[in-house]
C-alpha cells in the first residue's frame, strides 16, 4: 500500500505529466498555426508577383503591336511613294518619246532624259529595298510578339479558359481553398 505522501506525489506527477502533454500539444498547435499564417501571408505576394509579370507581358505586347502598326504605316507610305515614282517614270518616258520626235538635237536631249530616268530608277530601287527591309522588320516583330504571347499562354493556360470553366483554385476567388 502507498503512503499518503506517495499517493500525493504520484498525483502530482500525473498532473505535471498532463500539464506537460497539454503544453506540448499547445506548442504543436501554435507551430502549425504559425506555419499556416505564413503560408496565407505568402499567397498574396505570389499573386502580386504573377499579376506584375502578366502586366509586364501585356505592356510588352502593346509595345510590340505599336511597332508592328508603325512598320505597317511606314510600309504603306513607301508603297504610295513607289506608286507615285512609277507614275513619274511613265510620265518621263512619255516626255522622252515626245522630245525625241520634236527635238532638233535629239542626242543631247535624249542623254539628259536617259540620265533623269536612270536617276529615277535608282530612287525606285532604293524605295523597293527600303520596303523589303521594312517587311522583314515587321515579320520579325510579328514573330517576336507571337512567341511572347505563346509563352504567356503556356505559362498561364487557365487564362484561355472562359471564367465559368476555370477551376476555383486558379481563379483567386478564395473559394475551395483550405
Amino acid at each position: 500500500m502507498q503512503s499518503p505522501n506517495g499517493a500525493a506525489a504520484a498525483n502530482q506527477r500525473e498532473t505535471e505529466l498532463l500539464l506537460l502533454r497539454e503544453a506540448v500539444q499547445w506548442l504543436e498547435q501554435s507551430a502549425t498555426l504559425n506555419e499556416k499564417t505564413k503560408q496565407i501571408q505568402e499567397r498574396p505576394e505570389e499573386k502580386g508577383t504573377l499579376n506584375r509579370e502578366i502586366q509586364d507581358l501585356k505592356d510588352t505586347l502593346e509595345v510590340k503591336e505599336g511597332k508592328v502598326n508603325d512598320l505597317q504605316n511606314r510600309m504603306e507610305n513607301l508603297q504610295n511613294k513607289l506608286r507615285d515614282k512609277g507614275k513619274q517614270m511613265g510620265s518621263l518616258k512619255g516626255r522622252v518619246k515626245s522630245l525625241q520626235a520634236y527635238t532638233s538635237n535629239p542626242d543631247s536631249a535624249l542623254t539628259t532624259l536617259v540620265e533623269s530616268l536612270t536617276e529615277k530608277e535608282h530612287i525606285i530601287q532604293r524605295l523597293k529595298e527600303q520596303r523589303f527591309q521594312n517587311d522583314q522588320e515587321k515579320g520579325e516583330e510579328l514573330v517576336a510578339s507571337r512567341t511572347t504571347l505563346e509563352r504567356w499562354s503556356t505559362r498561364w493556360p487557365w487564362r484561355r479558359l472562359p471564367p465559368d470553366t476555370r477551376p476555383t483554385a486558379w481563379t483567386g476567388s478564395g473559394r475551395g481553398r483550405h
